[in-house]
């Protein structure tokens, strides 16, 4: 989804509809961003609460994991609230554009 508003935000940003195309692509890179740090916050738990279960780790394991875990569940509240952000976004943006547009030969008709 990130990847098809980042390119629909460059079709928008090449028929100068700039604010729209920063906004769209502003939410996508803070729903990637949000997800490469989930992923990595995942990768670090994985790692500690395999030393925990070894028995290899000092001090407050524990409560580490549990921190990074509440870190992890707020992170991915953001993404998933991007996400929706964005969905909502460019459904709206859509609808618009599907709307027949006033011709510009046509004169007003009163």
């Amino acid at each position: 989804l990130a990847l098809a508003a980042t390119l629909f935000a460059a079709g928008l940003w090449q028929r100068h509809r700039r604010p729209v195309a920063l906004v769209i692509a502003a939410i996508a890179a803070s729903a990637v961003l949000c997800h490469g740090w989930g992923w990595s916050l995942q990768t670090r738990m994985l790692q500690l609460l395999a030393s925990l279960r070894a028995g290899t780790t000092e001090g407050s394991g524990w409560g580490d994991f549990e921190h990074m875990h509440r870190m992890s569940e707020r992170v991915m509240g953001a993404e998933t609230a991007a996400l929706l952000a964005l969905t909502l976004l460019l459904a709206w943006l859509l609808m618009r554009l599907a709307a027949p547009l006033p011709s510009s030969t046509r004169s007003a008709t009163v």
